[in-house]
């Protein structure tokens, strides 16, 4: 099952960016999908890109590492996510 996954996740898909069509592999397109959700205001989608990021989320199967969050950055995410957190649980930053 795992190799079938990975194999999944290395197909190559062409996709439009910026008006330039690209190919890319499927593992690829997914997490700019991702990305662009969670720079939309996705909390959820926010959430999983910290995550990855702070665990060196790597293409499954290549050499070049991703640039992991620094502390500081990392701290800032905490924050932006707590604040996010609460104000879709009805607080805002006035009671923090």
């Amino acid at each position: 099952m795992a190799t079938v996954f990975e194999r999944a996740l290395h197909e190559k898909v062409v996709i439009n960016e910026n008006g330039t069509r690209k190919t890319v592999t499927k593992f690829e397109a997914a997490m700019k999908q991702l990305v662009n959700k969670a720079a939309s205001g996705d909390l959820a989608a926010l959430r999983h890109v910290t995550a990855i990021a702070a665990a060196g989320g790597d293409d499954p199967g290549t050499e070049s590492p991703t640039q992991r969050l620094s502390e500081t950055d990392l701290k800032v995410m905490e924050g932006v996510l707590k604040r996010w957190g609460a104000r879709t649980n009805g607080e805002d930053d006035a009671d923090h």
